[in-house]
């Protein structure tokens, strides 16, 4: 998902917002036993191991979800507001391999296991997918040909929504998690065992799958906290949220009367022609831990490949401005996304890490002037408009002549905004 090798949660329907697509959800089947909750117990099962739902659930020759190729989604904000967990494309269309959208199934969503999940406190659940006859088709991963367990869960309440789900007993399955509003419609997809972000209330149905035909035990902790300004999400009424405060970055700290909103933007680095940065031979890191972010500035640019309105309604990514001057002529790289190593990719460590947001990286040789871009690395058809990822871009440099290095956001939501090491190396 996110890349394939950070697990990201990958590309989804929409270009302006990062959110599932809303409709009504399926009643709760009428047996008494798939009714049987799992007891919150803070972190304790209260029957045991809950299994997936058995065959007689669908009735003996039931229809499993059908999949139509290239139908349509709307999209509403009944999932995670903050919506990290969604990778919009611009045109509206999934990728390649996330083309097909399922037709909702009512018995499949009736058959699910209910779950009780209290606030502040954490919920276990295990089982297999082993043996199961439900089968959905993820758009975060290869799953058409794995079995798939599904439970249900109401949040009385938003918050901040943990979960993970991990093999147990040796299982070689891959997990894939899927939560939906509704068995038959794309919501927010993880294939990296984790999903965290801001949730509305709700109810909510976990498909809990396997990657690449794997199937097997599982156990999967779930918990919904009571959100704050510091706990690293941005939930509602937050601009921001990088986790500890960082002095400078733009984001009021936490106890703070501006806590986790947006600051005014210093006037240099907000606009052309930028914050000046000599650089010389070697490596030159300017750190997250200096402030350099992208919160409370404003869009005032785009590169030719992201950071702009993908259409009229919508605005484009907040965006900062340096402008390097090297002492002496060879190759520049300039990089975002990374530690200040400049070789660990965020995302690719920890996707729901605060610092890793959906960027887009430009070079120009003239500040204002669009037509002098050197440069530009984004989310496009070539990554499955992966925005989530560390950006890198070389190029020749002259000695003593400024290029401007635009940092900028991947499009106006609150995923494509935040903290940043920009890494530059002069060779």
């Amino acid at each position: 998902m996110r890349s394939r090798s950070l697990f990201k949660l990958a590309v989804l329907v929409s270009a302006s917002i990062c959110a599932a697509a809303g409709c009504g959800v399926a009643p709760m089947s009428s047996d008494p036993e798939l009714q049987r909750p799992v007891e919150d117990g803070g972190g304790s099962v209260g029957s045991g191991v809950v299994h997936s739902p058995s065959s007689p659930a669908l009735g003996e020759g039931a229809v499993q979800d059908g999949l139509s190729v290239g139908a349509s989604v709307g999209h509403s904000s009944s999932l995670p507001s903050k919506g990290k967990g969604f990778n919009p494309s611009p045109s509206g269309a999934m990728s390649s391999f996330q083309t097909e959208v399922e037709t909702p199934s009512a018995l499949a969503c009736g058959a699910a296991v209910p779950i009780i999940l209290n606030r502040d406190s954490a919920t276990t659940v295990s089982g297999t997918t082993t043996g199961s006859p439900l089968n959905y088709q993820s758009w975060c991963g290869q799953t058409s040909m794995s079995p798939a367990v599904v439970y249900a869960f109401t949040l009385a309440e938003s918050g901040t929504f943990q979960l993970t789900v991990k093999p147990a007993n040796g299982s070689s399955v891959q997990p894939i998690i899927d939560i939906r509003t509704a068995c038959g419609v794309v919501g927010a997809c993880s294939d990296d065992g984790m999903i965290l972000d801001d949730f509305a209330a709700g109810t909510y149905y976990l498909i809990i799958d396997g990657d690449n035909q794997t199937s097997g035990d599982y156990i999967a902790t779930l918990s919904l906290s009571t959100p704050f300004c510091g706990d690293g999400v941005v939930n509602d009424g937050e601009a921001c949220d990088p986790g500890a405060a960082v002095a400078n970055d733009g984001c009021g700290a936490p106890g703070q009367p501006d806590a986790c909103q947006f600051q005014p933007a210093p006037p240099i680095g907000d606009r052309c022609p930028g914050q000046v940065v000599p650089v010389s031979a070697g490596m030159t890191v300017l750190p997250a831990t200096d402030g350099n972010s992208t919160y409370g500035f404003a869009d005032d640019y785009a590169g030719s490949c992201g950071g702009g309105a993908w259409n009229a309604n919508e605005g484009g990514g907040a965006d900062r401005v340096y402008q390097i001057v090297p002492d002496q002529s060879g190759t520049m790289t300039v990089s975002i996304g990374y530690e200040p190593d400049g070789v660990t990719s965020i995302c690719g460590t920890n996707f729901w890490d605060p610092y890793c947001w959906g960027s887009a990286l430009y070079v120009r040789t003239t500040c204002d002037d669009t037509t002098s871009e050197v440069a530009c690395a984004a989310a496009g058809p070539e990554n499955d408009w992966n925005c989530f990822q560390p950006w890198s871009l070389t190029f020749p440099v002259t000695a003593g002549t400024p290029y401007f290095v635009f940092v900028d956001g991947y499009d106006n939501g609150a995923y494509s905004t935040g903290l940043f090491n920009l890494v530059i190396s002069l060779q």
